[in-house]
This record gives structure tokens, sequence and C-alpha cells, in this order.
């Protein structure tokens, strides 16, 4: 019988790696933004990210408070271009200070968390999980599997999200965007100031590219090699809305006799967010 296995996040805090929301928010604590005394994680959660749930708080931005505290009105009375599109070039390099900081502090924890399981690899920390005919579809960035799992590195897994050890992009942000700032933005265009709108459009097109987007021919490229799957595992993954057109599309594709759905205790997340699935009448939990 071959298995596809589902890996979340659980599966590396199940092992002691610092992948939790709060070693992600203490490494944003150490990164310094342009123009700025605050340290990322402080300027974020003054624009309303508390990062409760990684990239998803992304959403929440504030994107009104950050226009206040940044945009810079043009001096029409200066004889000087920059005075007018001095204001422009600050929030560029702010927005890109803060776009690299996001971005340093997730490779930093996954770096992290790859040493550490490369360590304990080292001296015989290893785990039996797979079979060689079975299949496993990993939402972490980390090398967990690789390093510490029997078989791992001689079936196929797919890293849907991004695989820090091959250099490929992380895949990081929000499912859906919030607010009607983007409206704002458009009806300020018809009649607004030239360099004020160019500072606003800069703020509405950081948030946007912190919107996820998903990867559905990745997904089938490699389904394709998921024949004869009778079964579906999951490990240490909430089953969220943000990942249930993946559930959705692997039901649809590969039409599993069960799906087996790991929870850590009786107010899981994944209890709730399950019930969401048209297809739940297949679902069976396990304690883990």
């Amino acid at each position: 019988m071959s298995i596809l296995y589902i890996i979340g996040n659980g599966l590396d805090l199940h092992h002691g790696l610092r992948t939790a929301p709060q070693d992600f928010r203490n490494i944003l604590k150490t990164k310094r933004i342009y123009n700025e005394w605050n340290n990322a994680y402080d300027i974020l959660d003054s624009y309303c990210v508390n990062w409760s749930e990684y990239e998803e708080s992304l959403s929440d931005l504030d994107l009104d408070e950050i226009e206040c505290q940044n945009l810079i009105m043009p001096d029409y009375l200066s004889d000087h271009e920059y005075d007018r599109d001095g204001g422009i070039t600050n929030i560029q390099m702010y927005l890109e200070s803060l776009n690299d900081a996001i971005q340093s502090s997730l490779k930093d924890m996954v770096k992290i968390a790859n040493i550490d399981t490369e360590r304990r690899a080292l001296l015989g920390e290893r785990y039996p999980l797979f079979n060689l005919e079975d299949r496993v579809l990993s939402f972490n960035y980390t090398s967990t599997l690789e390093n510490m799992f029997d078989f791992a590195r001689h079936i196929p897994i797919c890293h849907i999200h991004g695989f820090y050890d091959t250099g490929e992009s992380l895949i990081f942000g929000y499912n859906q965007i919030k607010g009607n700032y983007g409206n704002k933005l458009n009806s300020t265009f018809e009649d607004g100031d030239y360099y004020v709108d160019q500072q606003r459009e800069l703020i509405y097109n950081f948030y946007q590219s912190w919107q996820k987007s998903i990867q559905i021919k990745c997904l089938n490229d490699f389904l394709s090699c998921c024949a004869g799957i009778d079964e579906v595992v999951v490990y240490g993954h909430a089953m969220g809305k943000v990942d249930a057109v993946y559930m959705e599309q692997i039901e649809r594709v590969l039409n599993p006799r069960r799906w087996r759905i790991s929870y850590h205790t009786d107010s899981d997340s994944v209890l709730f967010n399950a019930q969401q699935y048209p297809f739940k009448s297949k679902f069976n939990f396990f304690r883990w």
C-alpha cells in the first residue's frame, strides 16, 4: 500500500526545532530598518502584524498607518527636484528594507533549523517513517525529512513552497487581500499629486507582493508520480484555509481511500479546520 505523506511545520516543532512564530519574531527583532530606530518586529507590530499565524498575519498590514508614518509631501517651492521626489526614494528604501528583513528572517530561521538537523543526524538521530513506494508533500522549507528520516532521500518529495537547501525561492505570504487601500489608491490617481500617488503605489505594491501564489501546476506535476496512492497521512499540518486548495486537489486527483490526520491536543486547530472539507467523512484523526 502506497501512502502520500503531507508534512507541516508541526513535524519540525515536534522534533524541537526553532521554527515557531516566536522564533521568527525573535529573529525579526535583530533586523534593522532603513531610517528607523526600531527593529523590524516592533515596526511591523505597530502596523498590526502580530505573527500569530506566521505569514497570514501580513494580510492585516495597516497601509493607512504606513502612509501616515512615512509619506513625505513634496516641496514645490524648492528649486531642487529631490525636494519633490525625495519622498518616493525614501519610502522605496524603507519598504525594501522591511521586505528584506522579513525574507532574511525566514531564511535565517530555516538555516538554523537545518544546521540543527544536520548535527543531530551526524550523532545518529534518525527516524523510520517512509517506505520506498511512498511519496511526500512538504509545506516546510527545511531539510528535516532529508536529514533525519530513513529513505527520505530516496523517494519523491515535493517542497510545495520552496526548499532552502537547493536555493529555491521560499513562497511566503497571505492568502486573501484585505482592506480597501487599493480602492483608495485608484481614486486618488484621478486628481491626485504625482509625488504623493507614487509613494502610495509603492506602499500598496509592497502589500500585494506578500500575497502567496498558489502552486497548483507544481502540485499537479508531483501528483502525476503518485499513482497507486491508497492513503493520505498528514503530520503536523493545520489543514487551514490558506492551503485548502492543495488538499482539495489531492482528493480530486488521487481519490484515496482515507485520510489520517494528526493532532496534538484536544484544542488543536486542525480538528476545527478539517470540518471545512466536503470529503471530511474520509478523515480519521490520531493523537501525535
